[in-house]
């Protein structure tokens, strides 16, 4: 009875409110109609819907409508990808560019920053190297050299220190969940557009493709934007539900 419930009334109704939803809270929905059923009886009938492509797997403990995955453009990284694929074959990096979420802003971007992260000790070769190949770039600026010289540079390469456990991409391109949070982190150094922008951009990226929610929330905790986070997570629920953001 349960499982018709689900498929039929709890996950139809969820579905018009949210592109996502974690196990914890759907676990309360059903408690509501049936305090009987077990937690793995639940996770048998979830694992079974995702495997029938009922629904889809959106992380450790997470589901989504949404069939599929979130992809962004990797044609604006495709030179800084290849220099330093070239010059350093064996050195893990990841990359990401404003310009990829033009398709996600009401205004398009004029003038884009592009982000490298590579093991710190790294971080001046990699420059050098990008730099040799005719860009501008800045190896982990602070406050000061960001007031300083980005505002003369145009469409600049920012190399940053890689961090631990941050989502992994592939081909070194940043993961989505990765590239929203620095969005948001380096936004707030750089203002290259408004927070409110920045914000509106990443609520329409997670609606038009699946991302791993569990990586982006733990992501975002780790890099002290998981508020931010958590209310972009409510905008995307409360306008699928036609309530004003």
């Amino acid at each position: 009875m349960t499982k018709v419930l689900l498929k039929t009334k709890i996950l139809p109704a969820l579905k018009r409110k949210t592109n996502y939803f974690d196990y914890a809270g759907l676990k309360a929905r059903v408690e509501c109609c049936d305090k009987s059923v077990p937690g793995t009886t639940l996770k048998m009938y979830l694992s079974e819907f995702t495997e029938n492509g009922l629904i889809f797997d959106a992380g450790k403990g997470w589901y989504s409508f949404l069939r599929n995955p979130l992809e962004l453009n990797r044609a604006p990284l495709e030179k800084i990808i290849n220099v330093l694929s070239t010059a350093f074959p064996l050195l893990p990096f990841s990359c990401w560019s404003t310009e990829q979420i033009n398709p996600y802003m009401h205004h398009l971007l004029s003038r884009y920053v592009t982000f490298v992260y590579v093991p710190a000790d790294a971080m001046a070769a990699a420059g050098d190297a990008i730099e040799d190949a005719g860009l501008r770039v800045l190896v982990n600026p602070g406050k000061d050299d960001i007031e300083k010289y980005f505002s003369n540079l145009n469409n600049p390469v920012i190399i940053r220190p890689s961090g631990s456990k941050a989502p992994l991409g592939t081909a070194g391109i940043a993961a989505p969940e990765k590239f929203m949070v620095d969005l948001l982190v380096e936004n707030e150094k750089f203002r290259f557009m408004e927070p409110s922008e920045a914000v509106n951009a990443v609520k329409r990226m997670i609606q038009s493709g699946r991302v791993n929610m569990a990586a982006f929330l733990s992501y975002a905790s780790r890099r002290q934007v998981d508020k931010t986070v958590k209310n972009i997570y409510q905008l995307q629920n409360n306008e699928n539900t036609g309530v004003g953001i």
